[in-house]
């Protein structure tokens, strides 16, 4: 079960770094390729299409898929906007050519892609496959594709990256595997992986779906000012001030104001020893290997949420020349474990400050 494991920690890491990261627009994509399904979440301006065997995961505002929920086995898209910092950083750098685009997504795929991995692998195991680098290109924009290995706590893992700058962002496809998945779905003839990049689409609009993944009703009781944000399909009653968006297309609860957010992140340990200051503490790891700037401001305090003893984690971080501020509480209950996360850029921290601190202490546990 360590695949499992090591996918919700890096999922509770999404849940803090991508909340951010997507456009607010709307509008339909183009036609679904047969035999597949979107795996695009909610404002992206690019299409994803999976085969209909794979299962979609756009459940943190991250387009992804994955095959099988026990292996790793995953494919995701994100887009990341090209700052005035990064800008300047690649004029400095003598890898550039500007007349040469292909060596700006060589740059931020070593500056940043690379980077990323160095900091997960186990020490001495991240090995480049240059024999599967090459040119390539996603729905004819020119591109960059590079494929590694490295180990994650002895667990051998395959990385196949594809680069594209467009629209002043780059856009990075991304696919992990063990070494069985990798060369069942990418490195066999007319595999899932190439068919995926291949009917990949960049768009002008941002996706909208066409239903929501949950449907909220009034059941009454919301304290004054503040109304429901949860179903009944889950163990807890979330609550978050009336004036506050709740977004209703991605299977995680949450809510968002003026450049604040407010989520509900469950994980159910697959064994015993796994307590939630281990799950915290993986946590904290992945985000500050992943962050370019990382600060605990208050580490694993004790607390109080939904009734229960809880843990309280407070932190600043960067993510593409963006500063963050983020107050988390982790419970246990029922053998699963509960985050509670507001995440805000750090302008907009304090403003919203209050209305998060009354979400927290009206969380509550469902009793029946």
């Amino acid at each position: 079960m360590k695949h499992t494991y090591l996918t919700r920690v890096a999922a509770c890491l999404l849940c803090l770094c991508a909340l951010f990261a997507l456009p607010s627009c709307s509008g339909e994509g183009s036609e679904v390729p047969e035999g597949m399904k979107y795996a695009t979440a909610e404002g992206a301006d690019f299409r994803l299409y999976v085969p209909s065997s794979w299962n979609v995961n756009t459940a943190y505002g991250v387009s992804g898929a994955y095959y099988n929920a026990l292996e790793q086995s995953t494919v995701s898209v994100v887009k990341y906007p090209i700052t005035a910092d990064m800008e300047l950083a690649m004029a400095a750098s003598d890898k550039v050519d500007e007349e040469r685009p292909s060596t700006r997504m060589q740059w931020y795929f070593e500056e940043e892609v690379y980077t990323a991995l160095s900091s997960v692998a186990d020490e001495g195991t991240l090995t480049a496959h240059t024999d599967d680098f090459a040119d390539t290109t996603l729905d004819g924009v020119n591109a960059k594709r590079y494929h590694h290995s490295l180990e994650v706590k002895e667990i051998e893992l395959h990385f196949l990256h594809v680069v594209a700058e467009r629209n002043d962002a780059f856009y990075v496809f991304s696919f992990t595997a063990t070494e069985k998945y990798y060369t069942d779905l990418y490195t066999a003839n007319g595999s899932d992986v190439k068919k995926i990049l291949k009917e990949f689409k960049f768009a002008d609009t941002g996706y909208k779906p066409e239903d929501p993944a949950k449907e909220l009703e009034d059941e009454g009781g919301a304290p004054d000012g503040m109304k429901l944000a949860s179903t009944k399909e889950v163990a807890y009653l979330f609550y978050v001030p009336t004036a506050w968006k709740i977004n209703v297309t991605n299977e995680i609860y949450s809510a968002s104001v003026d450049g604040a957010v407010v989520s509900v992140t469950p994980y159910q340990p697959s064994t015993t020893n796994i307590s939630v200051k281990t799950y915290a503490e993986d946590c904290e790891k992945l985000l500050k290997d992943a962050s370019e700037n990382y600060e605990a401001l208050v580490r694993f305090e004790e607390g109080k949420l939904g009734g229960g003893n809880a843990l309280i984690w407070e932190y600043r971080y960067t993510l593409g020349g963006t500063t963050y501020r983020g107050r988390q509480v982790m419970v246990g209950y029922g053998g699963m474990i509960y985050s509670v996360t507001y995440t805000a850029q750090d302008s907009a921290y304090d403003a919203n400050l209050q209305d998060a601190m009354r979400i927290f202490e009206e969380f509550t546990f469902r009793r029946s």
